[in-house]
């Protein structure tokens, strides 16, 4: 995406609160958040009653750090239209509430937007490497190099992960739930299969078996790992590996975060992955990549299903 300022704004409509939501929001997608939180007020001076508009600007302000404006404008959005699930999801998450999972149509719309900076976004501005850290680790687990028939990578996103497990596959298979985040990872040509769709459905309904799944930054769009543990063990081979990354909670099984993403606690997983049985192989803390300026820590897990 061309690099955006406020040299922008100059050619934008006079008045136009449509077109400064959209510059405000790539704005925002390329870390300008001060110039995108501008825009944004300027859109609601004219429109007030732009639920989303407030539900824009309070993401923006989650983005920043100020949690406090993110909950007055998120409230607002869920007032004027109390069908927004996913300001709805923002607001539980502000407020401490833990619900079971994050709704789909929030994971879609985020990562849709997202889609055209998400790598420059992730590698160059968040620092992030969790798919090196998976690839890293579990290569230190296994006893020898080895390959694996059919790897599937749950959430591919823009393909991060696919890039750094390719080596290791005979055929790579990824699902995301955002078709513009499929039509990235497309590009790079990479994956023999991809596919675009709910993770828990793509499980449940394909014939394929595997004896690899990745999940990098995934787990975090999931609450209740039940369902995706069972869908893995539905879907793999004797033997299978299941390796992914998630954020720590220190409070709870797994606790909804002002992020918007969720944490889980290293009991949950482990108590999660046996009783579907997954071994756990290996499990340790990581820095997963900068938020806020700060480090982000997570665990990085590996899981082998008993043979």
């Amino acid at each position: 995406m061309k690099e955006l300022s406020f040299m922008n704004i100059l050619s934008l409509p006079d008045k136009d609160p449509v077109a400064y939501q959209k510059l405000g929001m790539a704005l925002a997608s390329q870390g300008n958040l001060d110039e995108a939180i501008a825009l944004l007020w300027k859109a609601i001076a004219i429109t007030p009653d732009d639920a989303l508009a407030h539900r824009n600007l309070g993401i923006i302000f989650m983005k920043r750090g100020d949690l406090a404006e993110a909950e007055i404008h998120l409230q607002r959005a869920v007032s004027l239209n109390p069908s927004d699930l996913s300001a709805k999801h923002l607001v539980a998450a502000m407020t401490g509430q833990t619900p079971e999972t994050i709704p789909g149509e929030y994971v879609r719309e985020l990562f849709d937007q997202y889609s055209e900076v998400f790598d420059h976004h992730l590698l160059d501005i968040l620092e992030y490497h969790t798919p090196t850290l998976l690839r890293q680790g579990f290569q230190s687990v296994l006893e020898k190099d080895m390959r694996f028939r059919n790897v599937l990578d749950l959430g591919c996103g823009t393909g991060l992960a696919g890039l750094a497990f390719q080596a290791m596959a005979d055929q790579l298979t990824g699902i995301d739930i955002s078709l513009q985040m499929v039509r990235q990872a497309r590009a790079k040509n990479i994956y023999h299969i991809l596919r675009c769709g709910d993770i828990l459905s793509f499980l449940d309904h394909t014939d394929e078996s595997y004896d690899l799944f990745v999940a990098s930054d995934v787990l975090v769009y999931m609450g209740n790992l039940s369902p995706v543990f069972k869908g893995v063990r539905q879907r793999s081979v004797a033997g299978a590996y299941f390796v992914f990354s998630t954020e720590i909670s220190q409070k709870n099984d797994f606790e909804l975060c002002q992020t918007g993403r969720f944490a889980h606690a290293p009991s949950y997983i482990q108590s999660i992955a046996e009783a579907n049985g997954f071994a756990m192989k290996a499990s340790w803390r990581a820095v997963l990549r900068k938020e806020c300026g700060q480090d982000v820590i997570g665990q990085v897990t590996i899981t082998k299903l008993d043979s």
